[in-house]
Parts: C-alpha cells; structure tokens; sequence
C-alpha cells in the first residue's frame, strides 16, 4: 500500500523525468520519422549484399569495410545477422543452433528453483538485447549464461540417474 501511494505521490515527477530522457526522445522519433533510422540502412544493405556474403561471410572483422563504409551504424544491431554477415552460412547455422539449445534448455530446466529462475531470466534478457543491440565482441556472457543453463540441465537429468542407479543398487 505505501509504495503505491509513493508512485503516486511521484508520479507527475517520474513521468516528466522520462519525457525528458533520450529514450523517450529516439522512440518518439521512431514512431513519428522511423525513415530516418539507422538501422533501416543497415538491413537495407545486409539484404542487398546477401549475394555477397551468404555462403562464406565477410570474415571475421571485414564486414565493417564491406558493408557498413557508409552507414551511420557499423554493424546490424542483431546477433544472427552479425553472425551470418561475419561467418556466412556456417555462422548463421551457429548462431540459430546456439538460440535454440539455450531455449530448448530453458524449458527443460524450469522455473522450479531460484537459481534456475535467475539464469533463466538473465539468459533471456542478454538474448533478446543481442537481438536488438551489442555486436558479436560483446557476447562473452551470452555463451557463458548458455554454459551455465546447459550445464545446470545436464547437472540435473545425470543426478537424478544417479540417485536412481544408487537406490537401485
């Protein structure tokens, strides 16, 4: 009750100050100018230099100089794209299979313990800003928070083998 009555009291002030943030300002800009977004130069070019890069990539560090010479932004904002830009088809490949054992072993891990709520919940939240945002560089805890849901999965099926193969000896 008393913190509802505290955002309340503060409401006019915390509406103001987000109004007043560069957020507010780029999303507003999004939905009244999205042309001129940046990104949309990126994945205009990305999509016409798929012919380019799809098969092999750029290579590692020469997708800047090929692709993004001209643009205001130097990579595309999106860890498959990056990725597929980088590495082409096995980089792709990589970067899918990656999301999908990191999900797969998000759902058989579960919610159930509060350690696993927590790496989950982290886990999810550097995907989804590696979709939108950071570059490839930067996604040192993405592999290791995978590590960590992978590992903690494997931990607990093997576990419970061996607690059954204990109690059944």
């Amino acid at each position: 009750m008393l913190g509802i009555v505290t955002f309340l009291y503060f409401y006019n002030q915390i509406v103001e100050f987000y109004q007043n943030s560069a957020v507010y300002a780029r999303m507003f800009d999004l939905m009244s100018n999205f042309e001129n977004e940046p990104r949309l130069d990126v994945y205009g070019r990305v999509y016409n230099s798929i012919g380019e890069f799809y098969l092999t990539g750029y290579g590692l560090g020469e997708t800047t100089p090929n692709l993004y010479e001209y643009t205001k932004d130097k990579y595309p904002h999106n860890f498959v794209l990056e990725f597929w830009t980088e590495f082409g088809f096995l980089g792709l490949f990589f970067s899918l299979w990656f999301i999908y054992i990191g999900i797969k072993n998000c759902f058989s891990l579960g919610f159930d313990k509060y350690y696993n709520a927590v790496v989950i919940t982290m886990y999810l939240f550097f995907l989804m800003n590696f979709m939108k945002s950071f570059t490839i560089y930067d996604s040192a805890i993405l592999f290791f928070l995978t590590g960590v849901i992978c590992k903690n999965t494997r931990t607990t099926s093997s576990s419970d083998n061996i607690y059954l193969k204990v109690s059944a000896a």
